[in-house]
């Protein structure tokens, strides 16, 4: 079973994303985040296989939670035209949609 961290400001990003990894992924566990406080919180209680996170959250990127959380989790990030697509690499992140 997968599970998936989504962290967006946006709800029906979220939203949307969940119901299209909910059909693919059936028994699949999914958690949502609106903030880095949020997702730092889920990332703490529970063990993720994968991260969606949007680069520009209110108060925090993506990007600097990731550096902040170091842990084994795959990331993806969703944005395009990504400025800091040098700094990604640096941290260790190859997709970017």
């Amino acid at each position: 079973m997968i599970r998936v961290l989504i962290v967006d400001d946006h709800a029906i990003v979220r939203h949307g994303l969940r119901a299209l990894l909910s059909d693919e992924f059936h028994g699949g566990a999914f958690g949502e985040a609106s903030d880095a406080r949020q997702a730092l919180e889920q990332l703490r209680k529970k063990e993720w296989d994968v991260a969606l996170l949007d680069i520009a959250l209110p108060g925090k990127s993506g990007l600097d939670l990731l550096r902040q959380t170091l842990t084994n989790l795959s990331a993806c990030f969703l944005r395009k035209n990504q400025p800091g697509l040098m700094d990604m690499i640096d941290v260790g992140i190859y997709l970017l949609i």
